[in-house]
């Protein structure tokens, strides 16, 4: 079982940036496809259409950057920007909290008075691990989408990509 939250991937194809944004920008019009996304300067956002859409629905970020006659393709694989947002701000939170918690329960503890409070510190461990687990069980809920967008990715550009 993999840690890495977010799998990426780096290569290089010798198609310019503009092309694989044309090929692209016209891939994600076309009707029949189940993908949309956008396609700015040197930047891909490719996510499931709307109609099938959950919560743990993957996207893939591209970023293209042209290096002499060849395009290095940097992908990044992960969640809905607010999910990833929400996970990212209870972890901070307990964080924060477990660092108050432990100043004023040690400080207690120093001066001889109830440090009860630190019994809130193991609590704070248990919701970050669940959250960790959660974050990990949508992951796999994900996957199956994540292995096409990763199909659809590498059958448009032409090349057999390896994820890190």
């Amino acid at each position: 079982m993999s840690i890495r939250v977010r799998p990426r991937f780096r290569f290089y194809v010798k198609q310019s940036a503009k092309e694989i944004e044309d090929l692209f920008r016209a891939k994600l019009r076309e009707e029949s496809n189940s993908y949309e996304g956008q396609v700015l300067n040197d930047y891909i956002v490719i996510r499931v259409i709307q109609q099938e859409q959950h919560y743990w629905s993957p996207q893939l970020s591209v970023s293209l950057s042209q290096e002499d006659d060849r395009t290095l393709v940097r992908g990044l694989y992960g969640p809905n920007p607010a999910v990833w947002l929400l996970f990212t701000f209870i972890h901070i939170a307990t964080s924060v909290a477990a660092v108050f918690i432990s100043i004023i329960g040690f400080s207690n503890m120093s001066l001889g008075l109830s440090s009860m409070i630190l019994w809130i510190i193991p609590i704070l461990g248990l919701i970050s691990l669940i959250m960790y687990l959660v974050a990990r069980a949508g992951r796999k809920l994900g996957e199956s989408q994540l292995i096409d967008l990763h199909h659809f990715f590498e059958e448009h550009i032409g090349e057999k990509i390896f994820i890190d």
